[in-house]
């Protein structure tokens, strides 16, 4: 593997040395974090042996704390918007007053508790592992704005994919050459869900591995395997690639078409003879869609979309298109959670826009219909795949994305609705998802 031990430049010395009693303030800092596990751990030790000395048959079953936590929500929140070095250590100094690879925050931080990683810092010519545990909200705002009680898909991608960005800040992948100031990006996945578990007030768990770290030049990309259970059953399992990349390899990043702006199917003109229909989504909308079923269309920080422009022209729906508008706000709830000095749109709300353009199609032909109560949900056995060569930042103008649909499937009471889907950042293809799926299905 082309992976070379990393070494000091002479600004991140300067930096050390200009710091040093910082340095010390934040050492002292860290332990004192490291040490409420810590003693919790020997607290617990210290009763196993008492037990064991008094000739008691059996060791004491449940421990006096909850739960070992080698990285709790303080440390977590540290990295996510304060200092790097309180919660991983102060070799982490080089990187104090500058902008670095980081986890989302507030509303989308969604992690708990670090429970276990196994794996060395420095050491990337091996595999190294992660387990992390989030604790879902009994109402949480996703839940509220989504309209139904099954995870969202992006909000279930985000629950995957946040351990392996904690995994490879605690590896020191950024050390890897510390005078560069990375961004962090997700560039691939896919992902497969198995269950569509009701998750309203339980703990979710990540078991995530990183496989393989690749080094070129300035920039650095690594792939991860995950997997989430939730009291021992797995609802979704995938695999991802990330890249850091220097500014001036993120300057050249030039969307899936080369740099050349692509237009969309809407924007080319349409032969079909089709005129379409246009739904305004920020204008009343039909009683149905704003009901309190579980089938209502999202609304609040889970709607993503402006307007959606449907040409339907098939009764098996196969072929029809769904072209869908939002005006960019630089203003957005996300941008200040993902990521603190580097905002931008996660890609996986970009996911959860064509999502949504899917169930307003579904909601148009009328397929909830067919339930009593119908509801949306997870597409258990689906797999979806994605891609993404851009981002949508505070100074774009606006998000676009088309849809084509592969397939309507009804069966095991249910309604499955797919398609390929394309979004863009301005005038440039930047997202590429296959097989976006939901689920129309009865209702409790």
């Amino acid at each position: 593997m082309p992976y070379q031990p990393y070494s000091i430049t002479s600004r991140a010395k300067q930096i050390v040395k200009e710091t040093a009693l910082r340095s010390s303030n934040i050492h002292a800092d860290f332990l004192e974090i490291q040490n409420g596990s810590l003693e919790q751990v020997g607290a617990f030790i210290e009763q196993q042996i008492a037990a064991a000395s008094s000739g008691q048959k059996h060791l004491v079953e449940q421990p006096i704390f909850n739960k070992i936590e080698l990285f709790n929500t303080q440390q977590m929140n540290e990295f996510a918007t304060g200092s790097m070095a309180r919660c991983f250590g102060p070799e982490f100094l080089v990187f104090e007053g500058r902008r670095y690879p980081r986890i989302p925050n507030g509303d989308l931080m969604l992690m708990s508790r670090v429970l276990e990683i196994n794996g060395k810092r420095g050491k990337f010519d091996s595999e190294s592992s992660i387990v992390v545990e989030y604790d879902v909200p009994d109402k949480a705002w996703f839940f509220r704005d989504s309209g139904y009680n099954s995870l969202p898909y992006s909000v279930m991608m985000e629950i995957a994919l946040q351990p392996c960005g904690f995994l490879s800040a605690y590896l020191g992948t950024s050390l890897i050459i510390p005078n560069i100031d990375f961004y962090f990006r997700n560039l691939d996945g896919t992902g497969k869900v198995f269950a569509d578990p009701d998750l309203r007030g339980k703990t979710i768990k990540c078991a995530a591995t990183l496989r393989s770290t690749i080094i070129s030049d300035d920039t650095i990309i690594q792939k991860f395997t995950f997997e989430l259970t939730c009291r021992g059953e797995k609802f979704y399992q995938g695999s991802s690639i990330f890249g850091f990349f220097s500014p001036e390899a993120m300057a050249k990043q030039v969307g899936l078409d080369s740099g050349k702006p692509v237009l969309s199917r809407y924007e080319k003109g349409n032969n079909s003879g089709s005129s379409g229909e246009w739904i305004e989504l920020n204008r009343k909308l039909r009683p149905e869609a704003l009901s309190a079923g579980a089938n209502r269309l999202p609304q609040g920080q889970m709607k993503f979309l402006d307007r959606v422009y449907l040409e339907i022209n098939s009764k098996d729906g196969r072929g029809d298109f769904i072209y869908a508008t939002r005006v960019n706000d630089p203003q957005a709830w996300f941008y200040t959670c993902h990521f603190h000095m580097d905002p931008v749109m996660p890609g996986s709300l970009g996911v959860e826009a064509i999502l949504e353009a899917l169930k307003v199609y579904t909601q148009k032909k009328g397929y909830g219909s067919r339930f009593k109560s119908p509801k949306f949900g997870l597409a258990v056995d689906r797999s979806m795949d994605w891609k993404y060569r851009g981002q949508i930042l505070p100074t774009h103008q606006g998000m676009k994305l088309e849809i084509i649909i592969t397939d309507v499937l009804e069966e095991k009471g249910r309604i499955l609705v797919s398609g390929n889907a394309s979004l863009w950042a301005d005038t440039v293809r930047i997202y590429e998802i296959k097989q976006a799926t939901i689920s129309i299905s009865e209702g409790d």
